[in-house]
């Protein structure tokens, strides 16, 4: 836990009843304004900021599922979001195939992450990826449709 302590001590101690996964997604919150403010008070306009959810990266199945899982719950950053779940080790792991077999865990991801309300999928298998996302972009287009809104 030494390197989630280092991220986010006092976030961490307030969370403490989380399980693991849980905690994943916590910090992930937690932090999400930290790479902002410290590249706007070097001068990045903040127009020019992406949140990366961060799938991977030392991650394990249970932390990536759980931050999939969440990922509605990152569209009040204001800020446009990316998804890099294409290809991850964690998508053999989840379906238990061979490392070329990774394609349709990959278009899962995009899809899902379009359908949660992710602006930007970073992708291996590109023409495929779009069409997938055409499909769940069509998808979130009829929702709103049929949802008159407040």
């Amino acid at each position: 836990r030494r390197d989630v302590l280092e991220i986010a001590p006092s976030f961490v101690w307030a969370w403490a009843p989380l399980s693991e996964a849980e905690l994943t997604v916590a910090v992930a919150l937690a932090g999400r304004n930290y790479p902002a403010s410290t590249s706007v008070r070097l001068g990045v306009a903040r127009e020019q900021i992406i949140f990366d959810i961060g799938i991977g990266f030392g991650k394990n199945v249970s932390h990536n599922v759980a931050l999939l899982a969440a990922l509605e719950r990152f569209a009040d950053f204001h800020r446009p979001l990316l998804l890099g779940a294409s290809r991850k080790s964690f998508i053999s792991k989840l379906l238990r195939v061979e490392e070329s077999k990774r394609l349709p865990g990959s278009l899962a991801c995009a899809q899902w992450a379009v359908l949660q309300g992710v602006q930007i999928i970073r992708a291996h298998d590109v023409a495929e990826t779009v069409d997938a996302v055409r499909v769940a972009e069509r998808l979130v287009a009829a929702r709103r449709a049929e949802d008159p809104g407040p």
